[in-house]
């Protein structure tokens, strides 16, 4: 089939589906066109160090410490750029909570009403790779309980995303209404004379996927593609059904499991109330994530999985070693900010614990994207990660010391298999690197260079 793209429209028209049904389909030759992705997962509280922080130099030759032990699998994909300086922060070195609404910002900041929460005044790095890399297109921002509360102070303790200054955006946070939104788009057929099917009408008030609605018609457009194509359209649609599962799996509604086609019945009240919820929302966002720049719906997306402090979390409900109650700092459960400052409790480094729980979480991230074969590569090499943190470590809050994590190989634009020597460089370098490898302009403010970016 010579125009996929006409097809693929053409389908999901008559199907009356979200465009997130299906991939998007190119040639090898218009791939790099129009492929590179952009995700940031946002966590806080930093990491213990010593048992986190590999060797400056390439990974190639050591083994990863135990807290960052399962990314072991990936270590040739990543670059780790640590302890880099954050110098227009004004508040200080050990103020890392308040650091957190200007992370992916690093310009001047002001403080609203004398909070010591700092807020942007620009656009943040995921809206500057978004303009640039696909200009009229929205970002996709979600979060995962971060409006739990309680909240730790002003905007800039729960938004670290800006589409400019003063302009927060607010993540999405309850999966099956994004899902809705972005793939069970139903325009429901009707019989002659414009009347509802009531056929159809009754399969949709039913709990049944929307591939089980659309199934047969993808299956035989399958056929249509090359196989490399097919190839693509399968797994497209394997992740789209172990979406699916994910957000049926988040809890139920007043009458019983959540219906993907009725995304209220999960409200997110219920979403915010319930803190064993956590790894669910966050793996069916990373999940939507990948199935959207897949498709492309968007090809830049964030997902914060705290606020400023992480002291809504209660990991002992899904981190296995992790005890039901914590030490009673700032709350009754072992959360980020009890881990930070109390991580060594009962003779076990229950932070390191957590961290590695976190980077499983990471790793599963990284190699559903290495799994999806593209042209020229894995979905992973044609995309950049961030995985950032606004402070060092819980127990200093240092804030001159950030620690971010990149994975892939943006389309063969960043150099991966180290752990970067960023001899006091800033934020601003590693943006500015980030901002050459996408091919979108930097802020005048993100200059110098962590040398990780190609060409």
């Amino acid at each position: 089939m010579k125009n996929w793209e006409l097809a693929r429209r053409d389908l999901l028209k008559s199907l009356g589906v979200g465009a997130a049904c299906l991939p998007l389909l190119r040639s090898s030759k218009a791939w790099a066109a129009n492929s590179v992705n952009f995700f940031i997962i946002h966590s806080t509280a930093g990491y213990w160090m010593p048992l986190w922080k590999p060797q400056a130099g390439p990974l190639a030759g050591q083994t990863l410490p135990s807290g960052s032990s399962s990314l072991e699998p990936h270590k040739a994909d990543l670059a780790f750029v640590l302890d880099q300086t954050n110098p227009n922060y004004p508040v200080g070195a050990n103020w890392g909570h308040e650091c957190y609404g200007t992370i992916y910002w690093g310009g001047p900041q002001k403080s609203p009403s004398g909070s010591k929460y700092q807020e942007p005044m620009g656009k943040t790095l995921d809206q500057m790779v978004a303009a640039g890399l696909q200009p009229g297109k929205r970002t996709l921002n979600f979060q995962a309980q971060v409006d739990r509360p309680p909240s730790s102070g002003t905007t800039g303790s729960s938004r670290c995303f800006w589409s400019g200054g003063g302009q927060p955006i607010n993540p999405e946070l309850n999966p099956a209404k994004t899902y809705g939104a972005l793939f069970a788009s139903i325009a429901q057929p009707t019989k002659p004379g414009g009347a509802p099917d009531p056929a159809v009408k009754k399969l949709l008030g039913t709990r049944k996927s929307i591939l089980d609605y659309v199934g047969s018609s993808l299956e035989k457009f399958k056929v249509k593609v090359g196989r490399d194509e097919r190839a693509m359209i399968e797994g497209h649609l394997s992740s789209i059904r172990s979406l699916e599962n994910e957000i049926a799996g988040i809890g139920t509604g007043p009458t019983g499991p959540v219906n993907v086609t009725n995304p209220g019945m999960y409200e997110d009240a219920m979403i915010l109330g319930d803190p064993g919820l956590f790894p669910k929302i966050m793996d069916a966002y990373m999940d939507m994530m990948i199935a959207a720049a897949s498709s492309g719906i968007s090809h830049v997306s964030t997902l914060q999985l705290s606020n400023s402090s992480g002291n809504p979390m209660n990991f002992g409900l899904y981190v296995e070693g992790i005890p039901p109650r914590g030490t009673g700092y700032k709350s009754p459960y072992y959360n980020w900010h009890d881990a930070g400052h109390n991580p060594i409790v009962g003779g076990k480094n229950l932070k390191t614990i957590i961290d590695k729980w976190m980077m499983d979480k990471f790793a599963g991230f990284l190699g559903k994207l290495k799994a999806i074969q593209e042209p020229g590569g894995s979905m992973l090499s044609n995309s950049l990660v961030l995985w950032g943190n606004h402070m060092e470590s819980g127990d200093n809050h240092h804030s001159q010391k950030i620690p971010w994590v990149l994975a892939g190989q943006a389309g063969g634009k960043i150099t991966t298999g180290l752990n970067v020597d960023t001899g006091g460089k800033s934020i601003n370098a590693t943006m500015a690197d980030i901002c050459k490898a996408m091919g979108v302009p930097a802020h005048p403010h993100w200059t110098g260079t962590m040398g990780i970016a190609k060409g």
